[in-house]
């Protein structure tokens, strides 16, 4: 007869044969196995998450306990097996180890699942498809539904829950204001005292740079970093002055917002531009002395690249515009009646 009597003994919680369940006792029971009969003095339930083993008892585990430390063979595969796993004629697997294991379907996809009883009911967990869900990620996963299990809890319905909240919140987040929505409010009040060029000129940034960033995230939801991510985006193209320009209007917008009650907290109020955005040097354009004018007229004269071109930049030494005024002018600013030019 083996007695459970000594303390370190009845601590054991659990004993598995060939890595199945099959026993839940209270004490006082015996039972008898293979012609082994085990009196039970303290409670005693099948450990659900070990594979293996011969006839006969084949362990006896501590949940929270690695599956390593009693010998179990674990992380069998690597990424280059896994990566390398060709589809045949009919789905199969490969184990990871401690009931992780890969499903190679016939069209080439690949499954991670997980086969396990709990409370003497067959369930099923998948865990995603690779490559989205990497080989470590698997684990790592697989990991904290094991202790799920040890602990006495059902990993599926735990990944339901989960789901459901996940879900919760992006429902609530989809009837919260958007970003886009508050900064094309914000557009459209700051717009009534600026020029018609001026608005189009930002709204054409927000579209641009800012709204793909942010413009579908919950406006209460964005946070300092996925600002700074955004205008440091910018800034890798090496559009540093635009980068600038478009943290400013952030700024505008999150204070509009929080003048409009949309937001309490302005996650942009801390954020200084020479804190997150390299300092450059500026540079003058090139000039030329006036006694050069008359050379420089000469050369555009005689200018045999495109005629658009020569013409432009006759205009603009002729008027003095700025290179911008000149490239976006419309012809409604024309009164060739008074030949004067309205440059909004």
């Amino acid at each position: 007869m083996l007695s459970l009597e000594s303390p370190s003994l009845r601590q054991i919680p659990s004993i598995a044969v060939h890595g199945r369940p099959f026993l839940s006792l209270e004490p006082p029971k015996t039972l008898r196995i293979w012609g082994i009969r085990l009196y039970f003095c303290a409670p005693l339930h099948a450990h659900p998450t070990l594979t293996g083993g011969t006839s006969g008892v084949s362990s006896i585990v501590r949940p929270g306990v690695s599956a390593a430390a009693y010998g179990m063979e674990i992380n069998k595969l690597t990424d280059t097996a896994v990566r390398n796993a060709k589809p045949g004629a009919k789905d199969y697997r490969l184990s990871d180890g401690a009931g992780l294991y890969l499903v190679v379907k016939t069209n080439g996809g690949k499954l991670w699942r997980w086969s396990f009883e709990f409370h003497g009911k067959e369930k099923l967990l998948s865990y995603g498809q690779y490559p989205i869900v990497t080989l470590a990620k698997a684990r790592e996963v697989h990991q904290e539904a094991r202790l799920q299990k040890a602990s006495g809890v059902d990993p599926t319905e735990a990944k339901k829950q989960a789901q459901k909240i996940k879900e919760k919140k992006e429902a609530e987040a989809r009837q919260k204001r958007t970003f886009e929505e508050v900064a094309r409010d914000w557009l459209e009040t700051w717009g009534k005292g600026q020029s018609e060029r001026y608005v189009d000129t930002v709204r054409y940034r927000l579209e641009g740079d800012i709204l793909p960033a942010l413009g579908s995230k919950a406006i209460d939801s964005i946070e300092t970093a996925d600002i700074v991510k955004a205008v440091k985006a910018i800034e890798k193209r090496g559009a540093e002055d635009i980068a600038r320009r478009d943290l400013q209007k952030i700024k505008q917008i999150y204070r509009y917002a929080v003048s409009m009650g949309e937001i309490k907290l302005d996650p942009a109020a801390g954020i200084v531009p020479r804190d997150i955005l390299a300092s450059h040097e500026v540079k003058n354009f090139a000039r030329i002395e006036k006694e050069h004018l008359p050379e420089l007229l000469k050369d555009i004269e005689l200018y045999r690249g495109n005629q658009m071109t020569r013409l432009a930049m006759k205009l603009m030494a002729l008027t003095f515009l700025r290179t911008n005024a000149l490239i976006v002018a419309e012809w409604k600013e024309f009164d060739f009646d008074s030949k004067r030019w309205n440059v909004p």
